[in-house]
């Protein structure tokens, strides 16, 4: 059936010119306005955030979870602008601009080749994917999609380009593509997945996926991401073992409740009038007759799919699929385009932008909108800093020189929000295979300076004699929530976790 669908040709493209320099522009506007935004945003930085931004201190070819694209961008914006909360994470709207350009890109030369007007399908898709919900929500955190978005959408521009003109540069820039997305997030290995999907339906897939050219893809692709592979070797595996135990599968267990919530999740990231279009086209004989169409499809599904099986079986996120709405919103705009459907486009981007604007504003009214419903969600990401600043005046009044945690996010917070101050972190060693990247890197050692002030999140068990145990130290955040820790001093440290848990 897809056999019979004409292989793409070479097509000359019309110049985007002042087009392409009003879609840069409005999208640099979208990218700044979002920098204002974060820096009268009133949350503190999550704890994967924090954790994110300590790894970029040293810089490494991976990190226990993750490999070591972000850490190095953050690293590289703090550089420039300072280590506060708006500095580390403006690496997320530079990224998601980036990603609207490049598909941007990508929709002009589809909806080309449907007939449409380049320049059109260009400006609207650039706009509309930097501001679709899901990256509006996303821009003002700070993770590893960022990055791994870009060079998706990076690798599908230049395949689409391979596909009409098999060219060393388009197969070299594939290859960089896809290593700059594996040093980002691992899901980059969807790319190859797709192509796969790709070529066993269509004539234009296997003529890419075969085509000689593509060892040079390859021999690009592994040189990024080696480094990254001899530091995961050099580390046990590590990365891989996290990444493998996050799947969390347990046996044959269907969780329906699971896979509607990730489905709604998905339809809620693109917009109702994305997910309109989409469905419209997908309905239409005609319109699914078209290489552009498998092409892009080929792209998303199977990642949906794969993700939707997932969640079925245990659990996923909604950002677990995020490389999909790339293909997704080319083609949903592309539609639009060709169809002449402007006010649709207008009344999208006037309601991405309302939610962009919405989620702006509240982020700088956080702290009073936690206390009422409709807020409740800033409760994960509200009172580290003053948290910290309790545990610094715990410190000072014990003459504490070493602090040391049993969980990841007292860790990542504390080391952040004491970044300026005189005082080692650390967190109890493992008595195993590392569970987080601390216990990797800095577990509690005996050359560690006395006495230690232990922040736990167990309350009072089993004390040794040299363990001063003080009040519970506690953060509210509204009347529902407060952070909690039960503070410990040791004179000693030789301490485990047995010692105070």
């Amino acid at each position: 059936m897809t056999d019979q669908v004409t292989p793409v040709q070479k097509t000359i493209y019309p110049s985007l010119g002042s087009t392409f320099m009003f879609g840069i522009f409005a999208v640099v506007i979208l990218t700044a306005a979002r920098g204002v935004f974060l820096v009268f945003n009133q949350t503190d930085l999550f704890f994967d955030e924090a954790q994110y931004w300590g790894w970029g201190l040293n810089l490494d070819f991976g990190y226990f979870s993750k490999p070591p694209l972000l850490a190095w961008s953050i690293r590289g914006t703090t550089e420039l602008c300072g280590t506060g909360e708006a500095c580390v994470r403006f690496v997320s709207p530079v990224f998601y601009g980036l990603t609207g350009v490049t598909a941007g890109l990508l929709a002009s030369r589809v909806a080309y080749r449907m007939g449409g007007s380049a320049g059109a399908a260009f400006i609207w898709t650039a706009l509309l994917f930097a501001t679709i919900p899901g990256v509006s929500f996303a821009t003002r955190l700070v993770s590893t999609d960022a990055p791994l978005l870009f060079a998706f959408a990076l690798a599908l521009l230049f395949l689409d380009r391979f596909r009409e003109n098999t060219t060393a540069l388009n197969a070299a820039m594939i290859g960089l593509a896809i290593g700059i997305g594996l040093n980002a997030k691992y899901a980059m290995i969807y790319f190859l997945i797709c192509w796969l999907f790709w070529a066993l339906l269509s004539r234009d897939g296997r003529q890419t996926l075969f085509h000689p050219l593509v060892l040079l893809t390859i021999i690009i692709a592994a040189a990024c991401i080696t480094p990254n592979i001899w530091w995961n070797h050099s580390n046990e595996w590590i990365t891989f073992a996290h990444t493998k135990d996050n799947a969390n599968w347990q046996g044959l267990q269907l969780h329906f409740d699971n896979m509607a919530e990730f489905t709604g999740a998905q339809i809620g990231i693109l917009g109702p009038i994305l997910f309109l279009a989409l469905l419209i086209g997908l309905f239409n004989p005609k319109k699914r007759q078209n290489s552009d169409v498998l092409f892009l499809l080929c792209f998303a599904l199977p990642v949906t799919l794969i993700i939707v099986v997932q969640a079925t079986l245990s659990r996923a996120h909604a950002n677990w699929a995020a490389v999909t709405f790339i293909a997704y919103t080319v083609l949903a705009v592309s539609w639009l385009v060709t169809w002449r459907a402007k006010p649709l486009l207008m009344i999208t981007a006037a309601l991405h932008i309302t939610i962009f604007i919405g989620l702006g504003v509240a982020d700088i009214y956080a702290k009073q909108l936690v206390h009422h419903k409709f807020g409740a969600s800033y409760k994960r990401i509200i009172g580290w800093e003053d948290f910290a600043g309790k545990v610094s005046e715990i410190a000072q009044k014990t003459g504490a020189k070493t602090i040391v945690t049993g969980r990841r996010k007292f860790t990542a917070e504390l080391l952040y929000y004491l970044r300026n101050e005189d005082l080692e972190l650390r967190t109890f060693a493992p008595t195993g295979r590392p569970h987080d990247h601390y216990e990797m890197t800095i577990p509690l050692a005996k050359s560690d300076r006395t006495p230690v002030l232990v922040i736990s999140s167990c309350p009072p068990g089993n004390q040794s004699d040299n363990i001063e145990v003080f009040d519970e130290l506690r953060v509210p955040i509204n009347t529902r929530h407060a952070i909690v820790a039960y503070p410990y001093l040791s004179q000693s440290n030789a301490i485990l976790r047995e010692d105070i848990c």
